[in-house]
């Protein structure tokens, strides 16, 4: 008898475990699916226009951590030769962020492609050339101080120039 009632209490506290794990495991899931929920609230999509076609792209601001909101726009293009193109596309670097990231990376076995990254004040940041001599990568990252916000809080203009070009590009410009 005694055996019989250590294994009933053996198993009651058994089933008290498992219900107490269960109620856990639904408030976790539970708090998953609210964070999803305001996590999808925040998004905002921004509109970049890029070329005198009106070719548009979107991104989405992303919250991360408190009130940081992140942006990444990328650009690429793949050219064959025969044209030469002039092309302009913005993104905007919105007041509260903290930093910028600019990479750019191409090649080119015929012409030339030239990249043109001007910031909002008007000064050129980059202008870089693409051609047959050699491959190009090239990045920078900066904070945005108050000091700073002038020159790189605003929209910022990305010119794209080719000339006959056999190559291809590619250009990410993010911001935090």
């Amino acid at each position: 008898m005694k055996q019989k009632i250590i294994l009933l209490s053996i198993l009651l506290v058994g089933i008290f475990i498992n219900l107490n794990a269960q109620e856990e495991n639904e408030r976790a899931r539970a708090e998953s699916r609210e964070r999803a929920r305001v996590t999808s609230r925040a998004i905002v999509e921004p509109r970049v226009a890029i070329g005198s076609t009106g070719v548009e792209v979107t991104g989405a601001y992303v919250p991360y951590g408190r009130d940081e909101q992140r942006v990444s726009l990328n650009l690429s293009k793949h050219f064959a030769g025969e044209e030469s193109i002039s092309s302009e596309a913005e993104f905007e670097v919105m007041k509260g962020q903290s930093a910028i990231s600019l990479n750019l990376s191409g090649s080119c076995s015929e012409g030339e492609i030239t990249i043109i990254i001007i910031q909002p004040n008007g000064d050129t940041m980059k202008s870089q050339k693409i051609t047959n001599a050699a491959d190009i990568t090239w990045s920078t990252m900066f904070p945005i101080s108050e000091e700073d916000e002038k020159k790189y809080v605003g929209k910022w203009k990305l010119k794209v120039e080719t000339d006959n070009a056999y190559g291809r590009y590619n250009l990410n410009i993010s911001s935090r």
